[in-house]
């Protein structure tokens, strides 16, 4: 993810998604499918579909060129319909995902298996059949703006995560940092707490399984950029 952002800022970029494979050699390759944030806050970015428009337009649940673009991407990787598929996103890039993962026809292309968001707001979509890990800072506003859910007949995800916010209560831009959510999820994992031991009890499922470099495997990665065509 951190890649996919760095890209995206790159001169003459409109953003990218970064899409890796893993090849065990027991079964067909897996792809864990990176989509970063917003690009701009602009309300209208031309050429940048992860524009403040379509953070509005994915929280009310209608279509957006946001979430076409990473389809897109993933059809220009070659994804195999029976290759399973992590989903991984921060802030709009994990409203993307969810988005994805409730639509019929993007399940019925593409075998999505688990899906991780961090910093964003999640809880409205009732998500079925994915094994969904979503963590959020205690003091970052941004994945509660959906009211965690609230008034929805949404299934609970899997795992909802409290990370211990690294930032003051004011302070928005560290406790939403994507940065910022790496630190944390590292020393998370290497605690010996019941934080730790849902993160890693998580890391540890069958579902991740294919995701997971193991003995003689190999995993190569893909930066697809994406844009708005002009109408």
């Amino acid at each position: 993810m951190t890649d996919a952002y760095a890209n995206g800022t790159a001169e003459g970029s409109n953003g990218e998604v970064r899409i890796v494979r893993v090849d065990n050699g027991t079964g067909p390759p897996a792809y864990i499918v990176n989509v970063p944030g917003t690009e701009t806050w602009s309300p209208s970015a031309g050429s940048m579909p992860r524009d403040l428009s379509a953070n509005l337009q994915l929280m009310a649940g209608n279509p957006t060129a946001a979430a076409e673009s990473v389809r897109a991407a993933m059809e220009r990787a070659g994804i195999p319909p029976d290759s399973p598929v992590l989903l991984v996103g921060h802030s709009q890039g994990g409203m993307i995902t969810g988005h994805l993962a409730t639509d019929p026809a993007f399940r019925e292309r593409f075998d999505v298996t688990n899906m991780v968001t961090y910093g964003a707001p999640v809880d409205h979509l009732d998500v079925r059949g994915v094994d969904v890990l979503q963590m959020g800072h205690a003091l970052d506003p941004v994945p509660r703006a959906d009211l965690e859910g609230l008034g929805t007949s949404a299934t609970p995800t899997s795992r909802h995560v409290d990370l211990p916010s690294p930032g003051a209560w004011n302070d928005v831009v560290t406790n939403h940092s994507h940065e910022a959510y790496i630190r944390s999820v590292h020393d998370a994992l290497a605690s010996d707490t019941p934080l730790g031991a849902e993160l890693r009890a998580y890391q540890s499922a069958g579902s991740m399984a294919p995701f997971l470099v193991g003995p003689g495997g190999s995993a190569t990665a893909v930066d697809v950029p994406v844009e708005r065509l002009p109408d």
